[in-house]
């Protein structure tokens, strides 16, 4: 069974999973997926962030043997409060780490900016539904998030008063979650009538990037995961394992979405039964992430050996360079050409059955790569595997045409060697008779 990671104690380990999860550790799955959340973790609480943040703590930290141990601390306490009070603001946060002894008594003052913008990013951290930067300078004025996939990149630090929902609502976050319309239909596509299907042959990365002409583009915030920009620009999220811990009820992120999902971003109510629906949505989703890898990577040689020696290092989540390695499994890293070469390509997936949050962005992905004319000579044929059985029929003829070919042209070089010696023979004899 895999072993628990040695950067924090069995204590804080155990409770940092409580507070992520919802419930105990059971399963390798379990310390695989946590252990991958910790390296993730150390690798975003780096300087400049971690320089920024050092003086603010309490000297009663000072037991934490590393600047990691200390930020996985912090990262337990503000999941606990968000568990207890998941509407609460960044303010009343830093209260609870400062009564906790984590936090200066001065963050409610002096330090009180950095303390804040500390939150917030721990709360992007533990929610993964915004990817924080570093502030500008210090002390910060606003709060800032990676650039990536949002339209709002920025919002005043007094924003640290308000519900933790209302800083989402400002970033646009929730709305990158709603990608269910509220007919469960798409107008205008084939999916509205219910007799929508994906084709695998479509979705691959092989075809996004050689026939699209799209660029994968790996990000932290869960929202975002196979959206797609005019620019070029395919997002996909670099944490299965994240995804698979919120994929139950009680995770932290499902405790979030129950909290503010019942109210758009201009402040309507939508609900109790709309409420529950948007927080099933949202566990839905992180299960439909895990899913969708297949679709991308594993069920296509093509896909699996861009994601193996080129995106593999790409979406790497720690120091050292290392993805996921849920992300590995799921991608089909280990699987080897070899044993799949005679199988036959994957049929049409209902889309609405299997992936019911995400189809309409497999189907945006699927409508993009339809519309791409075909590359012109062989090598574009080649390249362009979007209908597998028109690919391989062609290539079958072409090969058969080819031996035909080649067949017709050994008989017609025997028929010429045939009556080259028969005319020799011919003159010979005439030869001997004279």
């Amino acid at each position: 069974m895999m072993s628990r990671s040695t950067i924090v104690s069995r204590q804080v380990w155990d409770e940092l999973f409580e507070s992520i999860v919802g419930r105990p550790h059971q399963s390798e799955d379990d310390a695989q997926d946590l252990n991958a959340y910790l390296e993730y973790l150390q690798a975003r609480y780096t300087p400049p962030l971690s320089d920024a943040f050092t003086p603010i703590f309490h000297p009663s930290t000072s037991r934490y043997t590393s600047s990691t141990a200390k930020i996985v601390a912090s990262v337990v306490a503000v999941a606990g409060t968000l568990r207890k009070k998941p509407s609460s603001s960044i303010c009343n946060v830093v209260a609870e780490l400062i009564e906790a002894s984590i936090l200066r008594e001065e963050c409610r003052d002096q330090y009180r900016p950095v303390a804040e913008y500390l939150v917030f990013c721990i709360q992007g951290w533990i929610t993964m539904l915004y990817d924080p930067m570093p502030p500008d300078h210090m002390p910060p004025a606003t709060f800032n998030i990676n650039t990536t996939g949002f339209e709002t990149h920025h919002q005043p630090i007094s924003q640290a008063r308000r519900p933790f929902g209302e800083v989402l609502a400002g970033f646009r976050v929730w709305s990158n979650l709603q990608v269910r319309s509220q007919d469960g239909g798409l107008p205008g596509s084939r999916l509205s009538s219910g007799s929508g299907f994906l084709q695998p042959s479509f979705l691959h990365a092989g075809v996004l990037t050689s026939i699209g002409g799209l660029q994968i583009c790996w990000v932290n915030a869960i929202g975002l995961h196979l959206t797609f920009e005019p620019t070029g620009r395919l997002f996909l999220f670099r944490m299965p394992s994240f995804c698979r811990m919120q994929s139950a009820e009680g995770s932290i992120l499902d405790i979030i979405a129950n909290a503010v999902a019942d109210e758009d971003e201009d402040g309507s109510d939508d609900g109790e039964e709309d409420r529950h629906a948007n927080a099933l949505q949202c566990r839905r989703l992180a299960t439909e992430v895990v899913q969708s890898y297949s679709v991308i990577f594993a069920a296509h040689s093509k896909a699996r050996e861009l994601y193996t020696h080129k995106e593999r290092t790409r979406a790497s989540v720690n120091s050292k360079k290392e993805p996921d390695p849920l992300l590995d499994t799921v991608c089909g890293n280990s699987i080897r050409k070899w044993t799949t070469m005679w199988e036959p390509p994957p049929g049409a997936i209902n889309a609405s059955t299997v992936f019911p949050v995400l189809w309409r962005r497999l189907l945006a992905l699927q409508q993009y790569i339809e519309s791409r004319p075909a590359r012109g000579g062989l090598r574009g044929i080649y390249s362009d595997q979007r209908n597998s059985y028109n690919w391989y029929t062609f290539w079958a003829i072409l090969i058969i045409g080819t031996i035909g070919l080649v067949l017709s042209f050994i008989q017609t070089a025997m028929s010429v060697l045939q009556a080259s010696y028969a005319i020799k023979a011919y003159n010979k004899d005439t030869n001997m008779c004279a």
